[in-house]
């Protein structure tokens, strides 16, 4: 018995094409969902990097530097208040653990504060020495113990550099703090310190919410997750499956009864030039700009890396300021310092 040939190719044809449909009609459904999803997530993005731009914006109008300078201020005054308590004799003269235990501003360079604590103590033991071994004037050798204080000031003021002059000009009281010490002498508005501190930490926990923000989207981003390599994967076995399993088995029909089937290379040059063979080409080149078209779609939901690395920068406070650079170097230095004594 002869098989009827165009029953088997025509059953495989109809059974592939059905096939073919759903499977893309499922390509179609999940790649344009995406491309929504991919679109809201960019949305995300671009609203994410102008209200970082406008939190920068923000941070350059904070007075940062007039802050670091009256906390400075406050926390040398302290400095020398604790000096003249101990009689000169810290607990401990080490800068770093005197940095620890004073109020410095955060956005200040530690650096920076280490060197201010270290010229303050250089011209606290200047005048210590001083005034415990005597000042020489001219010829006239004074000493701490044998005068009274305020024969002392006298006395040393116009021996001392310009530095030492003014720790002795701003007002001296009690023992030896009365010749080293300004605890009260130095005026601070702390109401206007008060307030911009307010301002500056209000601003840096938004900053730190904000960047969270970004992080967790970073997160999101790195992923790409609107790109499936399902769906190229997906892709590639539809169009093969529609080549070999729709128009080549279309290719062979119409068979007379009781033909016999067989396949030759020489038969592939006339079947596509035929009228037949026309048709089903067309048919199948129009066909591939669908698989093509939805492949790039797919691909196009791949976050770039100039996006992901805009990202990361939000996601760190030194993008808002350089004193919140130094915010974060100095809690990293603090912490790896409390790791080191632990």
């Amino acid at each position: 018995m002869n098989p009827d040939w165009n029953w088997f190719f025509s059953s495989i044809a109809q059974s592939a094409a059905a096939i073919v449909g759903i499977m893309f009609a499922f390509i179609i459904t999940k790649t344009l969902s995406g491309k929504q999803a991919f679109a809201e997530r960019l949305g995300k993005v671009k609203n994410l990097f102008i209200r970082a731009n406008a939190l920068k914006t923000m941070a350059g109008r904070r007075l940062f530097d007039w802050y670091n300078e009256q906390c400075e201020i406050s926390a040398i005054d302290d400095l020398t208040r604790r000096y003249e308590d101990s009689d000169g004799n810290l607990p401990f003269y080490d800068c770093e653990k005197i940095y620890e235990a004073l109020d410095f501003s955060p956005y200040q360079p530690i650096e920076d504060a280490i060197s201010a604590i270290k010229s303050r103590l250089e011209e606290l033991d200047s005048i210590r020495e001083k005034i415990n071994d005597g000042v020489s004037v001219g010829s006239e050798q004074v000493d701490s113990h044998s005068v009274g204080r305020e024969s002392i000031f006298n006395t040393m003021l116009p021996s001392l550099d310009g530095g030492l002059r003014s720790v002795f000009e701003n007002g001296l009281h009690g023992s030896l703090g009365s010749y080293i010490g300004y605890p009260e002498q130095r005026f601070l508005n702390w109401e206007s310190i008060g307030k911009e501190r307010d301002k500056i930490e209000r601003l840096t926990l938004e900053i730190q919410q904000h960047s969270e923000r970004a992080r967790i989207l970073l997160g999101e981003l790195e992923s790409s997750p609107e790109y499936s390599k399902e769906i190229e994967f997906s892709i590639y076995l539809v169009s093969v499956l529609f080549y070999f399993g729709v128009i080549w088995p279309l290719s062979f029909l119409p068979l007379s009864t009781g033909e016999k089937f067989t396949v030759s290379f020489s038969a592939i040059l006339p079947a596509i030039t035929s009228f037949q063979g026309l048709m089903l080409s067309i048919f199948g080149i129009a066909f591939a700009f669908i698989p093509v078209f939805f492949f790039r779609l797919n691909r196009s939901f791949k976050y770039s890396e100039e996006e992901i690395s805009r990202l990361k920068m939000v996601t760190r406070l030194g993008y808002y300021s350089k004193h919140y650079k130094i915010y974060e170097e100095n809690s990293l230095r603090s912490a790896s310092v409390g790791a080191n004594h632990s």
